[in-house]
């Protein structure tokens, strides 16, 4: 409706303790609407200050506004908290992030018109195929080859949650607070890749991976693609929990300089995307 990204919505409730198996939220509504209130709570967001009364007050409007009940405010806040407090690897976490460091909801446009020839699913799902890295499921370029559109050109647009940097590099970040199952189990590592082939995330990430590819391109001296971008995180906040870690709602790619640069090769050349690209 407004070129975000919705995911299914919430439900569960709050068990301290993940050994129990049971997620917080069991009694959250669920649908369209509580995803889209995740997602603009994330966004403005102050991830170093999750204790502080601000992130309460900050939950309870956004509540008024999405029509939830103020019951729920507590095992919300605990929610956010887990996200940013859960170690994405080697002890990295949003929580170390600063208001400095990150860029959310990101605009982008990609122009595919100015390609050699139109794009399509079969020329996705060969540059897939030749570049595929070990994160994505090894069937997913085959089924690139029925997704269902023609030939296209134009313009893709898209918004990207939040782009972070960390230690000279960059990151993107994509929540999804799809409910995967009602115990923490389901939010396991290797859980995740029906979820993100089902729901073409592997697609939609490669591209928000070339929007910022072409961005720091422009706008960063020195740019170099390997050493420059730090990957994607996919975190499905459902399954997030700081004693669990990476090994329990977080997904990561990092997919190689040479996919980055046939995905761009793919949809225009480097001159057209230049004059073109909008972040």
């Amino acid at each position: 409706e407004d070129g975000f990204d919705h995911d299914a919505g919430l439900s569960e409730a709050l068990n301290e303790s993940p050994g129990l198996g049971r997620i917080p939220l069991v009694d959250f509504p669920k649908g369209s609407r509580p995803g889209t209130f995740f997602h603009e709570l994330l966004e403005h967001l102050d991830f170093q200050r999750v204790w502080q009364p601000e992130t309460l007050h900050l939950v309870q409007r956004t509540m008024d506004r999405f029509g939830i009940d103020r019951s729920f405010a507590g095992v919300v806040r605990k929610t956010l908290a887990a996200t940013v407090e859960t170690s994405l690897a080697d002890g990295l976490r949003l929580f170390v992030v600063g208001r400095k460091q990150r860029l959310d909801e990101m605009e982008f446009h990609i122009p595919v018109s100015g390609a050699p020839q139109p794009l399509s699913p079969d020329k996705l799902a060969a540059v897939f195929k030749e570049h595929q890295s070990s994160a994505v499921e090894p069937s997913y370029p085959d089924h690139l080859k029925h997704l269902g559109f023609r030939k296209m050109e134009g313009y893709l647009k898209g918004f990207i949650d939040l782009i972070f940097e960390h230690q000279g590099r960059y990151y993107v970040v994509d929540y999804k607070s799809n409910h995967l199952g009602d115990d923490y189990d389901a939010y396991q590592r290797e859980r995740l890749k029906p979820a993100m082939a089902h729901g073409d995330y592997y697609l939609q990430y490669h591209l928000y991976l070339l929007a910022l590819h072409r961005m720091l391109s422009l706008r960063k001296r020195h740019y170099d693609c390997d050493k420059h971008i730090g990957g994607v995180y996919y975190l499905f906040i459902k399954g997030m929990e700081p004693r669990r870690g990476p090994a329990n709602g977080v997904f990561y790619d990092r997919p190689s300089k040479a996919m980055i640069n046939a995905l761009s090769e793919l949809f225009t050349d480097a001159n057209a995307t230049s004059r073109n690209l909008s972040p």
